[in-house]
């Protein structure tokens, strides 16, 4: 995503993008970190498998835990950085990871989740 942006007609990987270097410099990373980045489709769909035991050990660090969204619902997915085409993205809904979600730039409420990895 980050090596595509600004090439072609605007995209929802470009506004992506902009989220991503926006949170980069405003969220410092510990030394043995990686970049902030969105996950893929497929990150999603481990993070769904798991969602009963990360949002425990984000409540035990404080944090925000992660919610989930009905099949059909029109709001509240987590963006991924795994791109359909230029004009759709794949977002993932968790609801126990059964489904994955194409929404067009605009479309539909979502909100990006930031990871990264050690």
């Amino acid at each position: 995503m980050v090596t595509e942006e600004g090439k072609g007609s605007p995209s929802t990987c470009d506004n992506a993008y902009s989220f991503i270097v926006a949170y980069r410099n405003a969220v410092a990373v510990p030394f043995a970190a990686t970049p902030w980045y969105i996950p893929s489709i497929k990150e999603w769909q481990q993070v769904a498998d798991n969602l009963t035991n990360i949002n425990k050990s984000i409540i035990k660090v404080g944090g925000e835990e992660m919610t989930s969204v009905d099949n059909g619902a029109l709001t509240g997915h987590y963006w991924s950085s795994t791109q359909r085409n230029d004009t759709f993205q794949w977002t993932h809904g968790m609801d126990g990871g059964a489904y994955n979600l194409i929404c067009e730039r605009g479309s539909r409420a979502g909100q990006f989740r930031m990871m990264l990895a050690f």
